[in-house]
């Protein structure tokens, strides 16, 4: 009479996968750290995994190429949705784990790049939270790349 749906399941039997319900609760449970361990839950971006780092202003030169990337924690099943914002507008492109950062003028001098990543889990009716990470980017409006030298 209590159970989610009328059929078998791991939370009845062993040996069975969960049904849909018990699977949902699962998934939500592991990104909101319901076992304590990590306590804030599980992310898929990657702890400590930010290149450059995030917690410092990144310096960049107009011209080159910085990179920035993040590592990603892959569902076994499923994909992730990932997205890049830069000065809070989407970049269209093929972008996953990583975006090469260009920009041929000094200006405008201080930049936002943010990636946003998401599980779209097919197993979790509505939507798990967005994880993010961002850098601020501060062009150095004295020094320009030109032709290989700067």
């Amino acid at each position: 009479m209590y159970r989610p749906v009328d059929s078998q399941c791991q939370m009845r039997m062993l040996g069975q996968p969960f049904c849909p319900v018990c699977r949902q609760e699962y998934v939500r449970k592991l990104y909101a750290g319901g076992w304590g361990v990590p306590s804030g839950g599980i992310s898929p971006i990657e702890p400590g995994s930010a290149s450059p780092p995030t917690t410092q202003p990144v310096d960049y030169v107009p011209g080159t190429t910085r990179t920035f990337s993040v590592d990603l924690l892959w569902p076994s099943v499923g994909t992730l949705d990932t997205q890049w914002w830069l000065d809070g507008v989407r970049i269209v492109g093929p972008w996953t784990a990583s975006y090469p950062f260009v920009q041929a003028t000094p200006t405008p001098a201080t930049r936002t790049l943010e990636v946003r990543v998401r599980d779209p889990s097919p197993y979790v009716a509505g939507n798990l939270p967005t994880y993010t990470r961002s850098w601020t980017i501060h062009v150095d409006a004295e020094r320009i790349f030109t032709d290989g030298f700067d």
